[in-house]
């Protein structure tokens, strides 16, 4: 009998993901990097008044913004500027929290993110 293949990859639990969640969030929240927007009111996608936007709210740097599934134009308008992340709620991941330095939430995905980080 030779040599059999093997596969060295583990799954991560589900409590350590959440943790790890929990811990970068903490970090950026501890670091006054956290903003909370009630909603993003864009009646057609427009990137000039999401730039507009972010000057206004005085951030600078890298940028996550995260929303929900229903906010469709903030999305596309969020999309093409550079240095900005944009993320579903069901998609937020502790090292995309880490690689950003600001995070913008609206109210609407809060709830989200915190069963997230359950």
């Amino acid at each position: 009998l030779g040599p059999k293949p093997r596969k060295y990859s583990q799954r991560t639990p589900k409590k350590m993901i959440a943790l790890a969640l929990r811990s970068a969030l903490s970090d950026r929240a501890l670091d006054n990097k956290v903003v909370v927007v009630d909603k993003f009111s864009f009646d057609k996608p427009s990137t000039k008044d999401a730039s507009l936007l972010l000057n206004s709210l005085g951030i600078d740097g890298k940028i996550m913004i995260v929303i929900d599934r229903t906010d469709v134009n903030a999305a596309k308008s969020f999309r093409n500027l550079t240095k900005v992340q944009v993320v579903e709620t069901g998609e937020l991941n502790a090292y995309d929290v880490l690689c950003n330095d600001w995070l913008v939430f609206t109210q609407s995905s809060l709830p989200k993110v915190k069963e997230a980080a359950k």
